[in-house]
């Protein structure tokens, strides 16, 4: 096991010529000993390891037995990583020439952060470029606080700091669908262990809509991840405002229809906020006024009984006691 504190791990499928491009990059990088570096392979057919471990002969190399899915793919980056800080970088995302220098000075300057989030052309794509660090804890600060959803939802532009990220695996298995495991494993943090998090103002990833292969599709992306909702439900202003940055972070939707699919789901949501509200409100109030409730409900009760009876509730206590003993 390795002294480094960062491990760059790559989740990868039938990519052979994009691994080797970014591992040449790599290779190139004097920092690139200060880093562990890790390919998982989720069962691809044309891959020659040879090759990569020439170019950095200190990579790790698991292969799946079998295909596993990008998002199980992901989750397992979390399960091998053997240092405290973990970035996940896409096999066909390009970090900026001095970008290994870069997350070397942010992370020995955050050391108590558990999430880092940096800038990229997804950021300047939603003008969503911020000019200061923002920092906070917590998963309503980070809800609140966070500059653009598609840019925390990408993987090459985050780092987590497994000291303090839990990554509760069965919860990122359970939640594999929504094509966002990493998301469910830092909100679930958030909301568990109110960890820091940090968005960096500096810029990290080239992020190229032309390298996305034809058949990806982001509405089928985003509408799988509305069902992050469940680690918020419990607040729904927050939930909102999840909702809202997800719609108004959408990369770009390629026509008109596509908005109005993410608007009409977006408008059933609405829906559900509200009698989620008033369920809360409701369920609330019940609890608030439970002991004046039952009070009431005894009196009337008892007075119910009194009526019946013509006598006193403690006097059928008593004869039902007497008449049960008389029996034994």
């Amino acid at each position: 096991m390795s002294n480094n504190q960062i491990t760059i791990a790559i989740p990868t499928y039938n990519r052979f010529e994009k691994v080797k491009h970014l591992l040449s990059f790599l290779a190139k990088q004097k920092e690139v000993c200060c880093y562990d570096v890790l390919l998982i392979d989720n069962c691809s057919d044309n891959y020659n390891y040879a090759d990569l471990l020439q170019l950095i002969p200190q990579v790790r190399i698991y292969r799946n037995k079998y295909n596993v899915g990008a998002s199980s793919n992901i989750i397992r980056c979390f399960e091998y990583c053997e240092t405290d800080w973990l970035w996940i970088v896409g096999d066909d995302d390009e970090i900026v020439e001095n970008g290994l220098e870069l997350v070397l000075n942010v992370v020995h300057k955050n050391q108590d952060v558990g999430f880092i989030n940096f800038q990229s052309t997804i950021s300047k794509a939603n003008s969503n470029i911020i000019t200061t660090n923002i920092v906070g804890d917590g998963l309503s600060a980070f809800i609140n606080s966070m500059p653009n959803y598609s840019n925390t939802l990408l993987i090459s532009s985050s780092l987590y700091n497994l000291k303090y990220i839990k990554p509760d695996l069965n919860i990122a298995y359970m939640y594999a669908y929504t094509m966002a495991p990493h998301l469910v494993i830092l909100l679930n943090s958030l909301s568990q262990y109110n960890i820091k998090y940090l968005f960096s103002k500096e810029f990290l990833i080239n992020w190229n809509l032309s390298n996305v292969p034809v058949d990806w599709d982001f509405e089928i992306l985003y509408l799988n991840n509305y069902d992050i909702i469940e680690f918020i439900n419990h607040d729904v202003r927050l939930a909102r405002i999840f909702y809202q940055k997800m719609l108004l972070s959408h990369p770009w939707p390629s026509n008109k229809y596509d908005w109005y699919r993410l608007n009409t789901v977006f408008s059933e949501q609405q829906l559900w906020f509200k009698f989620k509200k008033f369920e809360i409100e409701h369920k609330n109030l019940l609890v608030k006024h439970y002991k004046l409730l039952m009070n009431l409900f005894y009196f009337i009760f008892i007075e119910i009984v009194r009526k019946l009876f013509k006598r006193p509730v403690y006097r059928i206590h008593a004869i039902n006691y007497l008449r049960l003993n008389k029996r034994n």
